[in-house]
């Protein structure tokens, strides 16, 4: 059954899209989390390659989009070391664009069933 494509607004910070065909330009890895500096998965890359569950780890300044190609949660962060607010992005091949704040590190959490 193929995916319907959505985005959805969640609290006016960020917007989830479905999963797309293809990794991302310098998104080639899997699995791998990949944080862009500008929306629409634009601009310089920070990669996260097999990354471990409960490690924060630095986007290395300020990014405003991401893909993450893991079978965790991505949990974004307004501040350095996985502090200020956080954005949920999805397992497996959800792209998150975040819109009115930029987002510096992400914490990675085990999928419940």
């Amino acid at each position: 059954m193929a995916a319907a494509a959505v985005a959805v607004v969640v609290p006016a910070l960020l917007a989830v899209a479905a999963p797309q065909a293809g990794a991302a330009q310098g998104c080639q890895s899997v699995p791998s989390f990949c944080a862009f500096e500008q929306p629409n998965l634009q601009g310089q890359v920070r990669t996260i390659t097999d990354p471990n569950v409960g490690q924060c780890y630095d986007l290395s300044g300020p990014k405003l989009s991401a893909r993450n190609d893991t079978a965790y949660v991505a949990t974004l962060w307004t501040g350095p070391d996985c502090t200020g607010l956080p954005v949920s992005a999805p397992g497996i091949g959800q792209q998150v664009n975040t819109t009115l704040v930029p987002v510096y590190s992400v914490l990675f959490v085990q999928i419940t069933p």
